[in-house]
């Protein structure tokens, strides 16, 4: 067996039911498995040793690419200074420095930072920052998001409720109330490489008969000096729709 595999003779019995794999098909994954058993720079190696480009970066993640030392032996100084601070009402100085340096490098008005651990959890935060920021101003009634067909914000519950993946909107069909949807771009004019499938189903009709019933459930009550507007008629949504569709300016009223 490749040198590279062989850490993993210890899994030889393993029939990898202990780990349910997000966003993955996992019978089929784990009747033929694809485990990563090394990574280094922009390469990955397999469990049959085969050396494989990461042409994603992770998710995206790793664009410093895989095994710095530099980084490690930076991680691994501060785990043993100290690894964590719990960060409600309580800090430590180098998330400060590391915001400072951060809003440095970005410009206006990009000048405060927020972490978070994922791009899922950025979505659903941002959505929550949106609605306090409207409330701050008095304006707590707008509180409809504007999302599109096809679209994907992610695996939390706020970015489920934003995307436009008909098979995850059947599968977690509770959503947040009060999001609509525009029309995708996926059409034979916006098509960006001549390889896409043609034969792409027109979604806006399957789509609309699942978003329908979350556009127009109600939200739910809450204390404020200006009562939330009820979600419009299904007619009205679909206003709403074009209004969006046709003109950027209509957004803020969206």
């Amino acid at each position: 067996m490749n040198i590279v595999a062989k850490p993993l003779e210890r899994f030889a019995t393993n029939s990898l039911e202990s780990h349910w794999m997000p966003f993955t098909a996992n019978k089929d994954f784990k009747a033929a498995p694809r485990l990563v058993t090394k990574s280094e720079g922009m390469y990955l190696w397999n469990q049959n040793g085969d050396k494989l480009i990461d042409g994603s970066s992770g998710l995206f993640n790793v664009a410093a690419g895989h095994g710095r030392r530099e980084i490690a032996e930076a991680v691994y100084a501060q785990m043993l200074q100290n690894d964590y601070t719990a960060p409600f009402q309580l800090a430590q100085p180098t998330s400060f420095a590391l915001s400072a340096k951060l809003a440095k490098l970005l410009p206006e008005p990009f000048n405060h930072v927020f972490f978070t651990n994922s791009g899922s959890e950025s979505i659903d935060t941002a959505l929550k920052m949106a609605m306090a920021y409207h409330r701050a101003r008095g304006e707590s009634q707008r509180i409809r998001f504007v999302s599109r067909e096809r679209a994907y914000h992610g695996v939390n519950i706020g970015g489920v409720s934003l995307a436009g993946m008909v098979r995850n909107r059947e599968t977690f069909p509770v959503v947040m109330p009060n999001i609509v949807m525009m029309r995708h771009t996926w059409d034979d004019k916006n098509l960006s490489r001549k390889a896409s499938p043609s034969t792409v189903p027109n979604l806006p009709m399957t789509f609309s008969a699942i978003a329908r019933p979350m556009a127009v459930r109600p939200s739910l009550p809450f204390s404020s000096s200006r009562s939330p507007a009820p979600p419009a008629p299904w007619s009205r949504q679909k206003a709403i729709w074009s209004a969006c569709a046709r003109s950027a300016t209509s957004m803020a009223y969206c």
